[in-house]
């Protein structure tokens, strides 16, 4: 009996006896005989696909899998011809087979390698590179000389994920070899922050139970390759039962002080402020950033992990900047937990609320010593110095030259004010006023001015201000206006 069909290719049995044929010129078709060896009805029908050619059936489901070779694709359809997924694979697919678990997997030849494809997804889980020129080319559910022997050379390929700031400790397998033959097990790894960086990596020879000090990275990809020289029918060959990988993730804590304005803020070293658990020498491992920043501030580390921050010198916020480290060797969305860090804004001294009443109430002509600091007030706590540059007055110090009252004021450069407690008898007071730069040591500096009032009526300490004419710490004489003294 003959069956036509159009360039056959891979051909496949369902656990019903319905036998299944890729037909490679056709567009992309299959089509379904029947035991009895006809064609039914409804076939072929399109594999969604080009170039068909290696064809298995999944005996749980009796579903369809067709290698599309044109359009690098494997095509699903139900025991009907329905097709259910179109699922991109490597560059030309050849065969295709199903494992003991029911996982499907195909052969690229031009992309050099094996790929699974889990039916409970109709996604790829695994690929398996074969080497550069492997070009495994195959047809139907890829037997042939499996089926007699075994290949000289298998491969066993899995990328394992660390987490976070893994540290790599120990790898371990159970596996038979045979030296006779030369059956053996070669296990590789390399390591990486991603994923998309292993390939940039070399692997790494290691033997069962290593010690993997020094690997660091979140990926690891293990590769197994099982080699012999033992005859095809021997049973002889390399068996990988199980392999073990033990890793731990390093654990970094910060804790850095809050900053306070000093001239600017002092450069720190963030290596100062961080922890290691396991202890060790990670700093040179460790990338350093920063939350955004308000404007006109600025952050700079430098290759020794020392900070510069620096404000605008008029700020008068508490500005808070997160600092947060990374590992180099972990991916970008391993930064560990950051210390918040309060820079306090420096705020020069000011007069105090309620400080002493400036008043001189006596009119004695006697000289009294003022203490300016007990007048100024620092915001920040810190403790200030005083420094009198100008002390004027709205009366003249004398009444005629050679007085031997004036002058009524002294202690310029100095921190306290000598005052005379004197007016003149036909004025409403005198005042006095104090001009001075406090200064917190910091940078915070401020030119104050104080009114000390000598008043006309004891009672109270009301002066009128008539002008700051007058120098009080030198010789003044009003024309043409006598000075009495009470």
């Amino acid at each position: 009996m003959c069956i036509p069909v159009t360039a056959s290719y891979g051909i496949g049995i369902s656990n019903e006896g319905f036998i299944w044929n890729n037909m490679f010129l056709a567009s992309g078709a299959v089509t379904k005989i029947h035991p009895d060896g006809f064609q039914e009805n409804g076939f072929p029908v399109s594999t969604g696909g080009d170039l068909g050619r290696g064809l298995a059936v999944t005996p749980k489901d009796n579903n369809v899998w067709s290698a599309n070779s044109g359009s690098g694709t494997v095509s699903r359809l139900n025991a009907n011809g329905k097709l259910l997924a179109v699922i991109p694979v490597g560059n030309t697919p050849t065969g295709v087979a199903v494992d003991k678990a029911g996982k499907v997997w195909v052969t690229n030849r031009l992309s050099d390698n094996v790929m699974r494809i889990d039916p409970a997804t109709n996604q790829v889980d695994l690929t398996v590179p074969l080497g550069a020129n492997a070009q495994p080319y195959n047809y139907s559910d890829m037997t042939g000389i499996i089926r007699l022997g075994h290949p000289p050379i298998g491969f066993w390929d899995v990328v394992y994920d660390g987490g976070c700031n893994a540290l790599w400790d120990r790898i371990s397998w159970n596996g038979q070899e045979n030296a006779a033959t030369n059956s053996a097990i070669k296990v590789e790894v390399r390591v990486a922050a991603d994923k998309a960086g292993l390939a940039a990596v070399p692997f790494r020879t290691v033997t069962n139970g290593e010690d993997l000090t020094g690997m660091k990275g979140q990926f690891m990809e293990v590769r197994a390759t099982l080699t012999t020289e033992a005859a095809v029918g021997q049973r002889s060959l390399p068996i990988l039962h199980d392999l073990t990988v033990q890793h731990h993730p390093l654990e970094m804590t910060v804790n850095i002080p809050d900053q306070k304005y000093s001239f600017g803020f002092a450069p720190f070293d963030l290596d100062d402020f961080i922890a290691f658990n396991p202890t060790g020498d990670w700093f040179n491992d460790v990338v350093w950033s920063y939350s955004p920043l308000p404007l006109g501030w600025s952050v700079s580390i430098d290759a020794n992990h020392v900070a510069t921050v620096t404000g605008p010198p008029s700020e008068t916020r508490d500005v808070p900047i997160t600092f947060s480290p990374r590992l180099a060797w972990s991916s970008e969305q391993c930064t560990a937990e950051g210390d918040q860090v309060t820079f306090f804004a420096n705020h020069p001294p000011v007069l105090c609320p309620n400080a002493p009443p400036p008043c001189l109430r006596q009119n004695n002509q006697k000289m009294v010593a003022v203490p300016l600091t007990s007048y100024v007030c620092d915001p920040d706590g810190d403790a200030v110095t005083v420094h009198i540059t100008s002390i004027t007055s709205d009366e003249p110090t004398a009444d005629k030259i050679g007085d031997k009252d004036a002058p009524d004021a002294s202690g310029i450069g100095t921190d306290t004010a000598s005052l005379r407690q004197e007016r003149d008898a036909h004025s409403d007071g005198r005042v006095y006023v104090v001009t001075f730069v406090a200064s917190d040591g910091r940078g915070g500096e401020t030119t104050l001015t104080l009114p000390f009032a000598v008043p006309h009526n004891q009672t109270g300490c009301e002066a009128v201000d008539s002008g700051q004419n007058y120098d009080a710490t030198g010789f003044s004489q009003a024309p043409a206006k006598s000075k009495g003294k009470k």
